[in-house]
């Protein structure tokens, strides 16, 4: 029997030791792909109304000008440019997804990460390193909350992500094993979010606060407040009031094997639980040259958990699509770019021809498709039924990845600014903050 503190304490010392150095190359290669697909999502998102109302309430509300929000001319408090961040690197849910712990941590982390970079003048270096224990320990206590968790209804990105910023900030500070278990319970206490906020404007929110009040948690534990350390295996412990699976194996080979590697990107602008569905759908498509018209009935087969997150009926606005198999489906048949922004309109819910399609859909849930397959069947005018499945887990090459995410930033930051964010050598040396002030116009 483990005895009380085993985790907590785990995740603490991998936290305070972790050296960049004697991490994998693939993984250090990783790691830089994931903060510059971060930084084109977030650049993105600040024209998100989400985004405008949080920067006009952060803005008035003052402070000290410690941090860059990025697309702002001005430097804010470091916990309120976590918030801004967070919720900017969110709010188009086009951020990358770690499907065994079914969260999106980068954007939770590297907002934390950034702001306390930026107070502290930290290193380009320890940055980095912040942002991979952050990350590592976000995915690891998603893990181990397991599925039971998440279907309760609750947000893991934010759940989770809380303890990934707090640890990552932690090591910005350098604190102490001790203090980071402080940090850690202090945290517990602002974990939250819920499912029933996706397709809103509230969901991005849940990532923001999960993101500045794990910045909070790290600062207060430096002052000195001290907190439970028994919070993940208390008889009133966190995993017991969260509904946890309590999948201790998560914790394994901590500091050894970096689940990091296993998060994929997203190149589609909407909820990841749909992207098999839509690759299925292009692929067909084009290789037997689907025309809209032709189509008599989409079936799409998906795994049960997403009947409740990915299938809006009659989506009302840009948000809502995003988390619509049934328009999704539409708009990919009717060969609209769904890697792009504008795809996501109000407009687009009401024109006939998606409509029409869009009801020709079902979608069938079956408890045998994994939880990043899905498998489509598309009966037309003119052939007999067309099937294809298609797995996001299946393995993409670090150059593929390469190509793909520089397709994407260009298409959200153009390509003048999306080559100097892609080929500068000197952006590995410096803080993405201050490489963006001198680099990158909006």
């Amino acid at each position: 029997m483990r005895k009380q503190g085993y985790i907590i304490e785990k995740i603490a010392k991998f936290a305070s030791s972790q050296d960049l150095d004697t991490i994998p190359k693939k993984t250090k290669k990783f790691l830089r792909l994931l903060i510059l697909d971060w930084i084109s999502v977030t650049l993105a998102g600040k024209n998100e109304s989400v985004f405008k109302i949080i920067s006009e309430l952060e803005k008035n509300n003052g402070g000290k000008k410690e941090s860059l929000v990025l697309g702002l001319s001005d430097r804010l408090p470091a916990q309120s440019a976590a918030n801004m961040n967070a919720v900017a690197g969110h709010a188009l849910d086009y951020d990358d997804t770690h499907f065994g712990s079914l969260g999106h941590t980068t954007s939770v982390v590297i907002s934390a990460a950034l702001a306390a970079s930026d107070k502290e003048k930290s290193s380009a270096r320890l940055f980095r390193e912040s942002v991979l224990v952050g990350i590592e320990t976000a995915i690891r206590i998603g893990i181990w909350l397991g599925r039971k968790h998440y279907h309760k209804g609750f947000h893991i990105t934010a759940t989770a992500g809380i303890f990934g910023s707090t640890v990552a900030v932690a090591r910005i500070l350098g604190l102490s094993k001790k203090k980071i278990m402080h940090a850690i319970g202090i945290a517990s206490s602002s974990s939250s979010g819920i499912k029933a906020h996706f397709g809103s404007m509230a969901k991005p929110l849940q990532v923001g606060f999960a993101s500045s009040r794990g910045l909070e948690a790290a600062y207060l534990a430096q002052k000195g407040i001290k907190s439970n350390n028994q919070i993940f295996d208390d008889k009133n412990s966190y995993g017991m009031v969260y509904s946890a699976n309590f999948v201790d194996k998560a914790f394994s080979n901590l500091g050894n094997v970096f689940n990091i590697d296993d998060l994929k990107f997203k190149f589609h602008a909407c909820c990841h639980g749909t992207h098999s569905a839509i690759e299925a759908l292009i692929y067909l498509r084009d290789k037997y040259k689907i025309k809209a018209k032709s189509i008599l009935n989409i079936k799409i087969f998906i795994n049960p958990q997403y009947l409740n997150i990915c299938n809006i009926q009659h989506p009302k606005n840009g948000l809502q699509i995003k988390f619509s198999y049934k328009m999704l489906a539409s708009l990919t048949m009717h060969k609209f770019d769904t890697a792009s922004l504008n795809t996501f309109s109000k407009d687009n819910c009401k024109k006939k021809k998606l409509v029409k399609i869009a009801e020709k859909v079902d979608i069938i849930p079956n408890e045998k498709i994994s939880e990043t397959e899905t498998k489509v069947l598309i009966i037309t005018k003119n052939s007999k039924p067309l099937s294809k499945s298609y797995d996001l887990l299946d393995k993409i090459s670090l150059s593929s990845l390469n190509k793909k995410l520089f397709i994407k930033t260009n298409s959200l930051l153009g390509k003048k600014n999306s080559k100097k964010l892609w080929f500068d050598k000197s952006f590995n040396k410096t803080l993405p903050s201050v490489w963006i002030e001198k680099n990158i116009k909006y």
